[in-house]
């Protein structure tokens, strides 16, 4: 038997009218936010040549990238699988002589996952922070996220902050071959405390190891975490990393954001990418984060810059679903008026259309000729809030007839008073 196949691949967004509207609409208030701490928005190419962005992206990226080969010059090239390595391509080269350098920006990203639940095209909106070492630089893109957030009028959002120094600083100097190494990461990703006794059970750690590993891995809570985590240090690099992330929580707490606020030193995310302080945005009864970043000291010195960078997305398409989920945003994109003429004469139908416009009403003009009940179930269907109609039976010359959408309540109104009033 036939069977139909899919009409887009898998992984991609369609998003119809209403859907793209909340986009755009959500894109245009991260970027606002962006501009008025003093961010610049940047566009970069959708595919780049493998061999130049390959130096600043890693192996997993390269493997999950969509290639494709240059008809002019027979080089390979790849869709972007992210946007941070683009921009420090860019900050290293055509922006080298301006530090700090402040950029944002709204792109998507391809990435080949096998999942089918996942999504293969990523919308994002970021912001990338190069130039700036101090702990005040990465309080201001935390502290800038948590504004965002707000201003999509999403509540219960929260802010888990790593230190990726502080758990390095356990694995610097102790000789560790890359199987237990691996073996460690991968017990302490996964909360595994059983693993972590059995690999000190094999004397692949010692017994101390083993049990510092395992309270590092109950570093989670509020400030309270830090006295816990100084009793463990036992490197320069974890007290540096530890020092570090006290001094940038002091500046979150000047925005007051302490509320706002939980650590995490027992996260590994990023651990072979971030180089200090990393941070997830999660929101109440919502299992993805929404977005996060970090620090990415050492990236620009691949394209030719030795640079300290910060930086952190938002996954757009998440970020709507969080916004669905808490019933936030329900009117955007709708459209304000469908103005339903039934007289011959459509001046004033058109000088009625043009001044709500001028006042910055959305206003669709309903041209076809139909019932009035068909034009209201029309204005429903594409997310149209108000009728305003024009030439009715019983109705004057002067008069209008105001119907609400969603209420069906309706309003007879003098037309030179609906100025007035809108």
């Amino acid at each position: 038997m036939y069977k139909e196949r899919p009409m887009t691949p898998r992984g991609c967004l369609t998003l119809l009218p209403l859907g793209a509207e909340k986009k755009r609409w959500i894109e245009d208030r991260l970027l606002d936010v962006f501009k008025r701490w003093g961010f610049q928005e940047i566009v970069t190419p959708i595919f780049e040549y493998l061999d130049i962005l390959s130096l600043g992206i890693g192996s997993e990226l390269i493997e999950k990238g969509y290639k494709l080969t240059d008809r002019s010059t027979g080089r390979l090239m790849i869709l972007r699988p992210d946007i941070t390595p683009q921009v420090a391509r860019i900050a290293a080269t055509a922006l080298s002589s301006i530090r700090p350098l402040r950029l944002c920006y709204a792109l998507n990203v391809f990435r080949y996952e096998e999942e089918y639940s996942k999504q293969r095209e990523i919308h994002q909106v970021g912001t990338e922070l190069i130039g700036l070492k101090e702990p005040e630089a990465d309080a201001e893109i935390i502290a800038m996220a948590v504004e965002a957030i707000k201003t999509l009028q999403i509540k219960h959002c929260s802010v888990v902050v790593r230190q990726t120094g502080y758990i390095k600083g356990f694995f610097d100097g102790q000789g560790y071959d890359t199987g237990t190494v691996n073996a460690l990461k991968k017990a302490i990703e996964k909360r595994d405390s059983s693993r972590i006794q059995e690999l000190a059970g094999m004397k692949a750690i010692s017994k101390k190891q083993g049990k510092r590993f395992l309270e590092i891995m109950e570093l989670f809570g509020g400030e309270e975490v830090f006295k816990k985590a100084e009793r463990l240090v036992e490197s320069r690099v974890s007290e540096d990393a530890l020092r570090n992330l006290r001094d940038v929580y002091g500046f979150l707490k000047k925005y007051g954001l302490s509320d706002f606020i939980s650590f995490d030193l027992g996260e590994l995310m990023g651990f072979d990418y971030h180089t200090g302080v990393s941070f997830a945005i999660f929101i109440k009864d919502f299992g993805y984060e929404i977005g996060g970043g970090g620090r990415y000291d050492q990236l620009l010195e691949r394209f030719g810059s030795q640079c300290p960078a910060t930086g952190f997305a938002f996954d757009i398409e998440r970020v709507m679903e969080a916004m669905q989920n808490q019933g936030t945003g329900g009117d955007i994109g709708r459209g304000d008026f469908i103005i339903i003429d039934f007289t011959k004469d459509k001046t004033k139908a058109i000088e009625l259309t043009k001044t709500l416009r001028e006042k910055g009403y959305n206003v669709t003009r309903d041209i076809i000729r139909r019932n009035l009940d068909k034009s209201i179930s029309y204005a429903k269907e594409v997310g149209i809030k108000k009728a305003i109609v024009l030439g009715s039976r019983g109705l004057k010359d002067a008069d209008a007839l105001i119907i609400g959408i969603e209420t069906g309540q309706k309003e007879k109104v003098e037309l030179r008073k609906i100025m007035e009033r809108y």
